[in-house]
This record gives structure tokens, sequence and C-alpha cells, in this order.
């Protein structure tokens, strides 16, 4: 399982080789991209010693109602510089004025690395100074007693971090709720994150029973209830809610949880879109292992026979509906047998990774498949003369020269067919092994 990190891996790793003692100073020009849609440009405009960091966020208006400036300026004050054009926050470091020590170089690079996390906690830090305001408040009155603004607690702090989805922050004299809003643009993406939430619900139930509770719902919480632009009733949207206690917001704590809950979005994506690849690579090799087992059911010395196509002059029938649902429940049958073998490889999947397994074997066994058909018509034929003195009252339909041809290609596609199962693992489900066999004879 991944973790991934509050800071930009690219922009630290720039700036510590940049920092690095004996390094030439050179020209930088480069756009760096992060996750949620927030860029970087790092660039020496003035002169190679100067290196100015920039950012584009989306939502940084927001943020600086909600106090980031200040966060900003308490953190890079020195620093600050005219936000670059484009951009909606700037800094620039000079390399001949960098600190002595080196542990001040690297807290300088992780600073400047930590650039977006530190302007996304600016709501965050207000929230849970909110928070420590209503608790002093709140202990002053009963719980019956106490106003009517300490019981409801703040108001809502919406962060419209990308274009369809938003962070909901409110704060109350007991906890801080925090409020993901999550596009699922696709059904199967919604049933892995569901799983992935009931972990998440269990796992503190089992075992960490200290971490914040976790709720996930499709409709909007309470605390949104009336918030503008929040509606209701969209299946492809999902609210995760994590409510944070009195523990996880000491000064002690504060600012793990601000960098732990900003990632949740992308944690949770990332491994959502990793559990599909996994998968997806898994099914891609169990195909694999399944065309070879095709490959060597098929008989050492295969004589090709070109077989034209079958006119319907070769069949006479006085009723072709009761003639095609005779075909129709043949061929039925043997594709549902031959498919539940499939499904066994493929492990049970219903959704998309059993596409993924019919697409392949369908290009595999196209040529069976094809004369398989055929023969499957002629055996539906031949099975009706042979009736024909049992079902009088049938129409008779007598097999053209063509069918017969078809009934020799029957005979090597069941033959194929039986190979196959005779290389099925020893622990193959025996019911499941009989119900083939039987709908092969």
């Amino acid at each position: 399982m991944l973790l991934l990190d509050y800071q930009n891996i690219l922009i630290e790793s720039l700036l510590t080789e940049r920092f690095s003692a004996g390094a030439s100073p050179v020209s930088i020009d480069q756009v760096v991209s992060d996750f949620d849609g927030v860029t970087f440009h790092i660039s020496t405009p003035e002169g190679k010693t100067k290196i100015v960091i920039s950012i584009a966020i989306k939502c940084f208006n927001e943020l600086v109602q909600y106090g980031a400036q200040s966060v900003l300026e308490r953190e890079y004050g020195p620093y600050i510089i005219a936000p670059e054009q484009g951009y909606d926050f700037s800094t620039q470091v000079d390399l001949e004025s960098l600190p002595e020590e080196q542990d001040a170089k690297d807290d300088l690079v992780r600073r400047i690395s930590l650039l977006k996390r530190n302007a996304m906690a600016a709501p965050f830090e207000q929230a849970f100074d909110e928070f420590e305001a209503l608790k002093e408040e709140a202990a002053k009155y009963t719980s019956e007693s106490a106003p009517q603004g300490v019981r409801e607690g703040g108001t809502v702090r919406a962060i419209h971090y990308r274009e369809t989805e938003a962070i909901f922050i409110k704060a109350s004299h007991d906890r801080v709720t925090v409020i993901f809003s999550t596009i699922f643009t696709d059904e199967t993406d919604r049933v892995f994150g569901k799983v992935f939430l009931q972990e998440f619900v269990d796992a503190r139930r089992r075992a960490i029973q200290n971490a914040p509770q976790v709720l996930f719902r499709d409709e909007p919480p309470l605390e949104l209830q009336g918030l503008p632009g929040v509606t209701a009733g969209k299946g492809d949207v999902g609210y995760v809610t994590f409510v944070l206690f009195p523990r996880h917001l000491t000064k002690q704590r504060r600012e793990e949880v601000i960098s732990h809950i900003q990632t949740f979005r992308d944690y949770f994506h990332y491994h959502i879109k990793a559990s599909k690849a996994y998968i997806h690579s898994r099914m891609r090799r169990r195909t694999a292992d399944f065309l070879q087992v095709l490959r060597r059911a098929r008989p050492e010395n295969e004589e090709k026979t070109v077989i034209q196509s079958m006119s319907p002059t070769y069949i006479n029938s006085r009723d072709s509906n009761w003639l095609g649902h005779r075909i129709y429940d043949t061929l039925h049958n043997r594709a549902d047998s031959i498919w539940t073998y499939f499904r066994y490889l493929a492990g049970g999947w219903e959704t998309w990774a059993q596409f993924e397994i019919a697409t392949a074997v369908t290009q595999a066994t196209r040529g069976i498949v094809e004369v398989a058909h055929d023969a499957f018509l002629y055996e539906a034929v031949a099975a009706d003369v042979a009736r024909e003195e049992d079902y009088p009252e049938q129409p008779v339909i007598k097999p053209g020269p063509v069918s017969k041809v078809y009934g020799e290609a029957a005979k090597e596609c069941k033959r194929a067919i039986e190979r196959l199962l005779q290389k099925l693992p020893q622990n193959f489900d025996q019911d499941l092994n009989q119900d083939l066999t039987q709908n092969l004879n």
C-alpha cells in the first residue's frame, strides 16, 4: 500500500540539488504538475542564482478568504515576492544568500516543497481555532442552556479545489467535521470505493479505536443541507465524512492531521485505479494461461478442411420458426456450459474482467466457434431426423450433403473440448465438471 508524500517530490529533488555544496548555478524553466490541478513554475528569470517558485491553485481566492495569505507569510516571509503572471503566489530564493547550516537548508527545501500543503492548510487551521473558541464557550453552559451558535457550531468552509469536487469543513464545540465530495465516473470505481471505505470503518472497529470516524453516503450530510451548490440525487457523487474529535486536534497533532487529511482524496482514488490495474493484469495473465490450454488441446496432426457456408436450400423444413428454436436451444446450452468453464478460470468475476476474458477467448477460438456453430446446427437437424418416429407431429427435416461435413466438424469440436476438460486441475469442482461432461454428450 502506497502512502503519498505531502511535499512535491520534483521540487524537493530539484532544490536539494541546487542547494548542494559545489553545485554550479544553471538556468531553470520548468513547469511541474501536482494533484488536484495545481501547477508550479520553477524559473530563473533574473539570473541563474535567483530561483523563483510560483504556484497556481484553482481555489486560491477561497483559501485567501480563510487566511491563506497569513499562513504563507508566516512560512515564507522573507522569500515572498510579487506573484508571477498567471500564478497566485511566488517565492524567490537567492543561492548566494542561503543559510550556512545544512539543517537550515534542508528545512528551507522542505518548506518550499510543502507550498501547496501550507496554502491548503489555512481553512483547517481556522476551523481548529474556531473549535477551541467554541469549546471554551460551551464550557460555560450546560447542554440545554448553551446558545444556538454554540450548539450548532460554526459556519461551513467550502473549498472547491477541483472542477466538480469540494472539501467542506465545519467546527463544533466537541468536534471538527471534514466532508469530501467525490465523483465516481465509473460504476466499478464506486464498487471499489465502497470496499475501501468499509475497510476504514472495520479497521477502526477492530484495532484502531482512536482513529477518526469515517462515514460514506450518496446523499449530502446534514451539515451541508441548504448549502449553495450542493445537490442531492446524483448517483455519481459520494460524500465521505471524517469526524475529528478533540484528541485529534491537540497542538501536537494538528500539523500531522492537516497533512494526512489533505491527501485523502488523492490516496483514495489512486488506490482505486491501482486495484483496477492489478486485477486487469491478473486477468490478462489468466487469459494467457487459458490460451496455452487451448493451444495444447489442438490435435498434433490437424487436417484443415475448407468448408463453404451452408445454403438454406440444403435443409427442407415446413416450419422454419420451429427449426430456429431448436437451433437456439442447442447453441444456448452448449455455449452456457463452455462459458461456465471460462468463468471458473476467470475466478467468477461478473463485470469488466469477464469482458476481457470473453474477448480474448473469442479471438483465440474464432475458427472453432465458427465450425461449431454450423456443427451444432447439423446436430439439431440430425437429432430431429432420428426422433421422427417418436414425434410424428413435428415436420420432417432431412440434412443436405454439406450438413454431413459439419457433422464431422462437430465430432472434432467435441473431441477438442473433451481434451480440454481432461486438463482441468484435480481440485476442479466435481459437480461443474460432471455438468460440463453431460452437456457435451
